[in-house]
């Protein structure tokens, strides 16, 4: 979906060989998803910006008819598009960059662009530079002018930003909602299957420390559920092999809904306990880098299996707070799966 971004531009003039110079008295720019990857999660990898700006002769206000301009990255003194530009009847001429992003990033840092404006005949020895804070998030992008406003706080350059996407940390995955359906109980078989319908969504740093939450609307899990008391002490009661683990792909619903069978390796299974549902999610089905980082989240399926009821409605299994805190060990599955080989 395209975002409307409004570039303020704070311009920085330097005087060289000419006497005369020009303005910018326009700057706008907007930015959409450019190219999604080419599996399930269809997640950005890049943005692309459409950059406007208007000019005008300094001393005689008229606007810059039929000039040509080439832009330059200002900090590494490099061309920024290989394209020449040519102002219209009104002084304004636009361009087009791609910027890359990272599609779930655990923490987001704002990045200074800067962008030089420089004539190709009239003018020489002139630029314009506008500067300018993107906070490069996928979701929802943001231009900030340092003319409005100072500098963020712990804003990175943008070779800075650039050489870090290969190494920044993935956010976990978590759920927003979860509800549940008890299908079947096989005593005789140990096993319980329940439907399970999941929400997911990551967690989100942004540059104030803030978390903020975004939905995940299409990819792939594997997800393996583990049946746990809520006793003390606890005790598992769901045995995590290959085949109570269910693959599940979702595209544009926002949620995953998948029957898992699991099996109970206690011949005093207690029916009347107080049971919590422990799901290990682990993203699959995607090229390059993992979208996400494999999480854990634990929902309280409340006292007693006959409670779930075996109807066609699903259940809220109420997600324990425990499970919004990175790296809270009582949010931890760790004991209940054997660890990667």
């Amino acid at each position: 979906m395209k975002t409307i971004l409004a570039l303020a531009a704070l311009l920085v003039f330097q005087t060289a060989h000419s006497e005369e110079t020009f303005d910018i008295i326009h700057a706008s720019a907007d930015a959409w998803v450019y190219q999604p990857t080419p599996d399930v999660w269809a997640l950005p990898a890049e943005i692309q910006l459409k950059f406007n700006v208007c000019l005008k002769n300094h001393d005689s206000g008229a606007p810059l008819n039929k000039f040509k301009f080439v832009i330059f990255n200002a900090d590494t003194i490099e061309r920024a598009t290989n394209e020449v530009y040519e102002s219209n009847g009104t002084g304004c001429f636009q361009w087009y960059e791609k910027f890359p992003v990272a599609p779930f990033p655990a923490s987001i840092s704002p990045v200074k662009v800067r962008r030089t404006i420089r004539p190709t005949d009239s003018f020489k020895g002139f630029a314009a530079i506008a500067e300018y804070t993107v906070l490069p998030d996928p979701m929802h992008p943001t231009v900030t002018s340092l003319l409005a406003q100072p500098e963020i706080p712990g804003t990175i350059s943008e070779a800075a930003y650039r050489s870090s996407l290969n190494v920044l940390a993935p956010a976990g995955v978590s759920a927003k909602h979860i509800s549940l359906r008890l299908q079947s109980v096989n005593w005789k078989a140990y096993q319980v299957e329940l439907v399970v319908d999941i929400e997911p969504e990551v967690k989100v740093m942004d540059w104030n420390g803030l978390p903020s939450y975004r939905a995940i609307n299409a990819g792939a899990f594997t997800v393996a559920p583990v049946i746990i008391t809520a006793n003390t002490p606890a005790q598992d009661f769901g045995k995590p092999e290959t085949e109570g683990s269910s693959s599940i792909s979702f595209i544009e619903r926002r949620h995953m809904q998948s029957p898992f069978i699991v099996h109970i390796n206690s011949e005093v299974f207690p029916n009347t306990a107080h049971f919590l549902l422990g799901l290990r999610l682990t993203p699959t089905n995607f090229e390059g880098k993992a979208p996400v980082r494999e999480s854990d989240v634990i929902c309280d399926m409340g006292w007693g299996l006959a409670a779930l009821g075996t109807g066609s409605s699903l259940r809220d299994c109420e997600i324990l707070p425990a499970c919004q805190i990175d790296g809270s060990p009582d949010c931890n599955l760790d004991k209940y799966f054997p660890p990667k080989k």
